[in-house]
């Protein structure tokens, strides 16, 4: 069956609206190159999907946020931060990098690959620790994240009061940070990005 393509405009809707038929167009006309790409450095087909995933989700990062510019397609532009965030991978992992060959290029400047993927793997961490907390943490920062007033928090949960809601709000996020903290990757990313202010969420 005859696979149906779309313009770079119609992917961008889709990345933004979650359109299933276009990211499945996407997916389709590019990951068997980037599979073939990382299995060649030593990966296999689920470090192709995370990087994959990751590539999609920097992208969306970068046209909501109307930053945007593209100087190739919007495939190559994917493929070409999917190589990245594989490379990524492979030098926090210490795994032989030269394997990939020649021919791959990076395009580490045009991309500004380094700040987005930072954000990314900030972000991973800090959900990877939010669905560890405790059911009730879990919801009242969500609903925080949300945009719930506190009065609405307190009626939702239930609390008997706003203040026990602050308080309880308060606990439960040194609790996340703790965790985030103690994590060895938040300490990579630290090393990575020295000097870089903290950017845990404020709330």
């Amino acid at each position: 069956m005859k696979i149906k393509r779309y313009s770079d405009e119609d992917i961008f809707n889709a990345i933004l609206t979650n359109d299933k038929d276009v990211l499945f167009f996407l997916y389709k006309h590019n990951f068997d190159k980037l599979l073939q790409l990382i299995k060649l450095g030593g990966g296999n087909e689920k470090d192709a999907e995370d990087a994959f995933h990751d590539a999609l989700l920097i992208v969306f990062l970068k046209i909501r946020a109307k930053s945007l510019i593209l100087t190739c397609s919007i495939h190559t532009y994917i493929l070409a931060v999917a190589k990245l965030c594989w490379k990524k991978q492979i030098n926090r992992n210490s795994i032989n990098f030269s394997n990939l060959g020649e021919n791959v290029d990076f395009m580490s400047e045009e991309l500004k690959y380094d700040e987005d993927h930072f954000k990314i793997e900030r972000r991973n961490l800090y959900l990877k620790h939010l669905e560890e907390l405790p059911a009730d943490c879990k919801r009242l920062i969500k609903f925080i994240i949300e945009g719930f007033s506190l009065e609405e928090i307190t009626k939702l949960m239930p609390f008997n009061s706003i203040e026990f809601t602050k308080t309880k709000r308060f606990r439960c996020k040194v609790m996340l940070i703790k965790k985030i903290q103690n994590d060895p990757q938040y300490n990579e990313l630290k090393n990575e990005r020295s000097g870089a202010t903290d950017s845990l969420p404020r709330w």
